[in-house]
């Protein structure tokens, strides 16, 4: 295994918060919530800011420019010699964990502590025609040229084609995938942090809006604003600071599977990535008993 020495200390996430101000909700600003971050986990691990020596976060989806990982570093207070972004997205704290380890694993760094924070939601924008006071982003690549011309906004109705796909391939059933939104806002009942907390049965997804055919409004993400993170340390001094460290067994990855030419649209880069995560952690599928997709 390639992280043999390396463990997480601490794990936290904020409050998530719509944005909306006029209905109550709590706006805060990038920098607070990557502050309340990072103070979270160094006081639950008891430690200072002079010990941290290394540092990760992700560029967010509200407009920033090249040189804000840095400037935030300044305004956070931390003094470090080892410092890593991503722009990944969703996949942005695996890549960062994985990338951490590899810096405490390699002796670059023995404490890492990484914040991912984001505001989607901006309710100091004007707000367009249906109300929406989302960032407007500025599409490039294919997504631009290829996608949007042509009526494709966005990744609802992109997954709706292969989720289509998906179902005349393997016979998967739109009642099938109505379990998937039920079953996440079960768990999100179960998570104080989380937006909502009310359960949603089958019959609210069956009666829900259709946004893009099969996916139902329920279907679709929940933009919402919020911060996490996590701290990194040696596995001889995680065992000082915690009862319970967890060790990395393994990581994997594969990108560009989204919009470069493939010939099976149903089969995602996550196939490829957990079978280089299964290899590096030497298990088999049979040995998992819990997925997190």
């Amino acid at each position: 295994m390639p992280y043999e020495n390396v463990a997480i200390v601490d794990v936290t996430e904020t409050a998530k918060s719509r944005g909306d101000v006029e209905r109550g909700d709590e706006y805060r600003s990038l920098e607070q919530y990557h502050e309340t971050v990072v103070k979270d986990l160094l006081e639950s691990a008891g430690l200072d800011m002079g010990d941290v020596d290394g540092w990760g976060t992700s560029i967010p989806y509200a407009p920033t420019d090249q040189s804000y990982p840095i400037r935030l570093l300044e305004t956070l207070g931390l003094s470090v010699g080892w410092v890593t972004t991503t722009s990944d997205g969703g996949v942005s704290a695996s890549s960062l964990l994985a990338q951490s380890a590899m810096a405490v694993e390699s002796g670059m760094a023995e404490v890492v502590v990484c914040s991912i924070a984001d505001l989607p939601r901006d309710p100091y924008r004007s707000a367009g025609e249906d109300g929406d006071s989302t960032w407007d982003p500025d599409p490039r690549g294919s997504r631009k040229q290829y996608l949007r011309p042509y009526g494709s906004q966005g990744p609802n109705e992109g997954l709706a084609h292969v989720a289509r796909r998906h179902m005349h391939e393997y016979g998967t059933t739109a009642d099938q995938l109505g379990e998937i939104p039920v079953v996440q806002r079960y768990h999100a009942t179960r998570n104080p942090l989380a937006v909502f907390d009310e359960p949603l049965t089958k019959a609210d997804w069956q009666e829900s809006p259709m946004i893009s055919d099969p996916h139902r409004l329920y279907d679709c993400v929940m933009r919402v604003n919020g911060a996490f993170g996590f701290l990194l340390t040696t596995r001889t001094r995680a065992e000082d600071l915690t009862d319970h460290p967890v060790f990395i067994d393994g990581a994997g990855f594969r990108y560009n599977r989204d919009d470069s030419p493939r010939p099976d649209v149903t089969t995602s880069g996550m196939k490829s990535a957990g079978q280089s995560a299964f290899e590096q952690a030497g298990i088999e599928r049979s040995d998992v008993d819990f997925l997190q997709l």
